[in-house]
């Protein structure tokens, strides 16, 4: 986490991990990556990082993505990182994605114009959110 960013009213990145740990991974320094937000799967939502500062959460863009021209969006965009289960095929329980769906609707009501990204939109060949993933109920 850097302290101070640019526009983070630009962007919000959802994720999915690949399993669960994903605060205890954040809390240790060595992970060198973070996120402003994790949805945790019984629906706990924990910050994170400040919405003003940034976090390492987007990883590199690629040449293709729908970024590639827009520099890093780690200083411009918001990450929520959604606490995954390998076992059941990555299916999200309904707590997580209604509590999903509610920071989302907050963090808009506080950006009209934020746009909604996956992570593999930005980099290309990740599976992140990864299968099964509900993208269609995010992004409307």
């Amino acid at each position: 986490m850097r302290e101070g960013s640019t526009s983070i009213d630009n962007g919000l990145v959802l994720h999915g991990t690949a399993g669960g740990g994903t605060i205890e991974w954040f809390l240790n320094p060595a992970s060198k990556v973070s996120s402003h937000y994790v949805v945790e799967q019984d629906g706990k939502v924990t910050q994170m990082v400040s919405e003003t500062d940034v976090a390492w959460h987007a990883g590199v863009v690629s040449p293709t993505s729908i970024l590639a021209d827009k520099g890093n969006p780690n200083s411009f965009c918001i990450g929520i990182e959604f606490s995954r289960n390998k076992t059941n095929d990555n299916i999200m329980p309904d707590a997580q994605i209604l509590s999903g769906l509610d920071l989302v609707n907050d963090i808009r009501g506080r950006y009209p114009h934020i746009q909604i990204y996956f992570h593999d939109e930005i980099s290309i060949g990740r599976i992140c959110p990864g299968p099964n993933f509900p993208k269609t109920l995010f992004r409307t």
